[in-house]
């Protein structure tokens, strides 16, 4: 199968590429050309987009503002994919959608608007599609909000706890989010919504206990209340709507093959290794 994968360069999209490279013929689609094969795509420039993808069977669009303090940005999320459906609607391909586990969210912020808002476009549109939501996606590497709490830790002996503390995550290697992307590939089900998560809910104070357990030191939690980080929004680059409520999928996932405890204790062991 030829499959353009939009957002390929990205954090998710880089360990996609690879495993979908076992079995099919892909290009990365990206707004910043790298290498010879890329194929420069700007979802925003509506009228070259048919042209770039009509020669291929599946596009899976990662392209994503998922972090700004320019709030009206995330804007983009939708302006992009609608130009993208219609471009698909004329050329005929099956699209699979990533979204995020936030949508499911009582409280909205304009990132998990943006993405709900996307969904209700592909579901009134008129191609063949399915939306992906995975949870908390991270990596054995420095490049994600796991590394960054343990470097945190060891260094300052602080925990951010942002609200209560008490809400409940689900994290997901991202190997293992790729893996189950090639599954859905395979099993293409139109109209389907997967959510994808690691099958091990934790809070984040569980969080703090498991990182102290394999750093070997205690930290202080650092309460910030959601009326301060409210407060704060205009300044802060993620949604705080809704920073109390559990991240995890409604469904229950099989445990990953890799155990946050385990990539933590990785992640400790090679940090200067890392990427």
């Amino acid at each position: 199968m030829k499959i353009l994968v939009i957002g390929g360069k990205g954090y998710i999209g880089t360990s996609l590429v690879e495993e979908l490279k076992k079995e099919h013929e892909i290009k990365v689609g990206t707004r910043k050309k790298e290498q010879e094969n890329d194929i420069q795509i700007n979802l925003l420039e509506k009228e070259s987009l048919g042209e770039k993808i009509k020669d291929y069977d599946l596009i899976i669009n990662l392209a994503s503002v998922v972090r700004t303090i320019r709030k009206r940005k995330y804007e983009e999320n939708i302006r992009g994919l609608k130009n993208l459906i219609e471009a698909v609607e004329e050329t005929g391909q099956r699209m699979i959608y990533f979204s995020t586990i936030n949508v499911n969210n009582k409280q909205l912020g304009p990132y998990s608007k943006s993405k709900k808002e996307a969904e209700e476009l592909l579901r009134k549109s008129n191609i063949s599609f399915m939306i992906v939501r995975p949870t908390l996606v991270y990596g054995r590497d420095k490049h994600n909000d796991i590394y960054k709490m343990i470097k945190i830790m060891k260094t300052l002996r602080i925990y951010p706890l942002l609200g209560n503390g008490k809400q409940r995550i689900e994290p997901l290697n991202k190997k293992d989010l790729a893996k189950s992307i090639r599954k859905i590939v395979k099993k293409f089900k139109p109209g389907k919504i997967e959510e994808i998560a690691g099958g091990e809910k934790i809070s984040f104070q569980d969080l703090k206990s498991k990182i102290e357990k394999i750093i070997k030191k205690r930290t202080i939690a650092i309460k910030i209340p959601y009326k301060v980080l409210k407060i704060s929004k205009i300044l802060i680059p993620f949604d705080i709507e809704g920073i109390e409520e559990d991240k995890v999928s409604k469904k229950e996932n099989k445990k990953s093959k890799h155990s946050i405890e385990e990539d933590i204790r990785i992640i400790v062991e090679n940090e200067d290794s890392l990427d």
